[in-house]
């Protein structure tokens, strides 16, 4: 039925929404009643039903926004109980049939509004029709009666052989399912920690549910293992250090170090300092304060007396890199130049600090780490000169697609390439190094004939004593216990590895991503559903995941919780022909349990590693 709006229908319509999306309650409950009077007002004028329509009509009436404002689920109106006909007459422009469907699910405090039942408690079955249904979520197809969570990844890969989900290369590999407001609840935890059966009844809820670890036992070790205890000190007591006795050692209590003190011969070693000289150059004449905080680079600058710019290299997050040439040895080189910025000053400082390290730990540069020459501060900004290399792997397989006939990355290139960065790998972690950012990028081509590669950029690296970062890696690289939040060790190196080889085989990123969600999704597609110990220790799994182990996101302009069901599929599937050996390498490399996950030295030792190829 017309209510006379005309053009201002979609107007109309974008309003409701506005309202109900920033709860403007009051204001919404006014449009309603608005809304109300007009389809009353008009349903008296033009009315053309019949008595038993009308009748019909006033049984279907639902509650909006309380007593007085009242909308009839008649009257033109698209209903889920309404006939084909009728849809087919409603003007696609119109704001009707979203709008009132919106209105009749839930009133203006966003609950879901019931059928109205009779004091008889009989429910006829018009009210039966127009009861809303939650979003079912199918659930996963996994094996009830498997022994441990290898046993249910295990069944996911077999599945997913036989018959993938996955319509196409361009699928996402999801699927997406919006959640109405009020049945968020049953959807969300605040945390995942020391839930050790995540396994729920089928009837507490209407949705499927996904069982992640059914191996109890090891969950319930973890959750009773005894955590270690501190003694409280009296403030106004003397003590010492020996006053603690012997079955307090044992129990695993500790008397904790005051403020202040250190044990000198425990802690040697880690208050040990070393110290590098930093060179500035500045004008004698001139203090060294720049009109501008961003480094104007043109060609034929000589930087410090001594490199000449030659041409642009590329941009980075906190950096950019131009070619010189060193006019005191007639070398090509390439300059690093840091973005003025105190955060970015002291990343690059690490850097330096690393890259003194690690070339002096390998004099003879027989680990493929990039090798710096020299470093100094110039006009407001921190430089590091390197070795000049060839192009990444991403630039250079993005390059060789376009021009070449046939692909230079073939397996037996791949492997040399795995080698070469899993030799780097085993010289940096024996160092109790991770370098925390392995991605296409950073995995620069020495020789393209010899096909041997450099590992470079160390500014996000850390040691496994430091305090882990909660961010690192870049996203598409970046392991699932990182995502989570859960302590990482330098096995995230050997994740974005296997990353990095799936994508020089197939030419396109292993794990397509739009956000931390749709990563998560992809992840679980490809590798299976994750272990609910690895959801309990990561601190941030319950931003990520429902309480059923869906990945999940939140639509920023509409507020809506977005639960992603991903598609089975599995790595062979993704990588097409390929060899065996190769494909369970992958697979090692990629377990989402890191536990599970080789050292670099153990992945060296692997049969695909070692195999001869051609």
């Amino acid at each position: 039925m017309d209510f006379g709006l005309g053009e201002d229908g979609y107007e109309l319509q974008r309003t409701l929404q506005f309202l109900r999306r920033h709860e403007l309650l009051r204001c919404e409950e006014a449009l309603v009643a608005e809304l109300t009077s007009r389809l009353e007002s008009n349903r008296g004028e033009k009315s053309t039903l019949s008595a038993a329509e009308e009748e019909e009509a006033a049984a279907s009436v639902s509650l909006v926004g309380g007593p007085g404002v009242i909308i009839p689920q008649s009257a033109g109106l698209s209903t889920p109980g309404g006939t084909k006909a009728e849809e087919d007459e409603e003007d696609e422009d119109s704001w009707q049939p979203g709008l009132l469907r919106r209105l009749h699910s839930m009133n203006v405090c966003g609950e879901a509004i019931k059928p109205m039942t009779p004091a008889n408690g009989d429910v006829d079955a018009n009210q039966k029709r127009h009861a809303r249904t939650p979003s079912i979520i199918e659930p996963y197809d996994l094996p009830e009666a498997a022994a441990s969570h290898e046993e249910v990844l295990e069944h996911w890969r077999q599945n997913a052989e036989v018959a993938c989900e996955y319509n196409g290369n361009d699928d996402e590999g999801f699927d997406r399912f919006s959640i109405p407001r009020q049945d968020v609840k049953k959807y969300l935890v605040e945390s995942f920690e020391g839930v050790a059966d995540p396994i729920i009844e089928a009837d507490e809820y209407a949705d499927g549910h996904v069982t992640f670890s059914p191996d109890l036992k090891a969950n319930d070790a973890h959750s009773t293992k005894p955590e270690k205890r501190t003694r409280v000190l009296d403030r106004g007591e003397s003590f010492t250090f020996g006053d603690v006795a012997q079955g307090d050692a044992e129990d695993g209590t500790e008397t904790p170090m005051p403020t202040g003190w250190s044990d000198s011969a425990q802690n040697a070693a880690m208050n040990a300092y070393d110290v590098f000289h930093l060179k500035v150059y500045h004008h004698a004449s001139r203090t060294g304060f720049e009109e501008s905080k961003d480094f104007i680079v043109k060609y034929g600058d000589v930087i410090a007396n001594r490199y000449k710019v030659v041409e642009g290299i590329g941009r980075a997050a906190f950096s950019k890199t131009v070619r010189a040439q060193d006019l005191q040895t007639n070398t090509a080189v390439c300059l690093k130049i840091i973005k003025n910025n105190k955060d970015f000053f002291d990343q690059g400082l690490d850097e330096i600090k690393l890259l003194k390290m690690l070339n002096d730990k390998d004099p003879k540069d027989e680990h493929s780490i990039l090798r710096m020459h020299d470093y100094f501060y110039y006009k407001e900004h921190l430089f590091i000169v390197s070795e000049l290399l060839r192009a990444n792997l991403y630039e250079f397989q993005q390059y060789e697609r376009e021009t070449a006939e046939s692909p230079y990355f073939t397996l037996s290139r791949i492997q040399s390439v795995a080698k070469q960065v899993l030799k780097s790998l085993t010289f940096l972690h024996e160092l109790d190094l991770i370098h925390c950012d392995l991605k296409p990028e950073n995995v620069l081509m020495r020789s393209y004939t010899d096909c041997t590669v450099k590992l470079i950029d160390f500014g996000s690296s850390c040691f496994t004593t430091d305090r882990m970062s909660s961010y690192a890696q870049s996203r598409a690289y970046r392991a699932p216990e990182v995502i989570l939040g859960a302590t990482y060790s330098q096995k995230v190196d050997l994740w974005s590895l296997g990353c990095i080889l799936a994508e020089l085989y197939t030419g396109e990123v292993l794990f397509r991503n739009k956000s931390v969600a749709t990563l998560l999704a992809r992840m679980v597609s490809i590798r299976g559903p994750f272990d609910s110990e690895l959801l309990a220790q990561g601190a941030d799994s319950h931003k990520y995941f429902t309480k059923e182990g869906f990945p999940f996101e939140i639509e920023e302009m509409s507020g809506v919780l977005v639960v992603l069901r991903p598609k089975r599929t599995c790595l062979r599937r993704r990588l097409g022909e390929c060899d065996d050996d190769f494909v369970n390498f992958l697979e090692q490399l990629l377990c989402v349990n890191p536990d599970a996950r080789p050292t670099a030295l153990e992945a060296l030792e692997h049969p695909w590693i070692q195999k001869s190829l051609d």
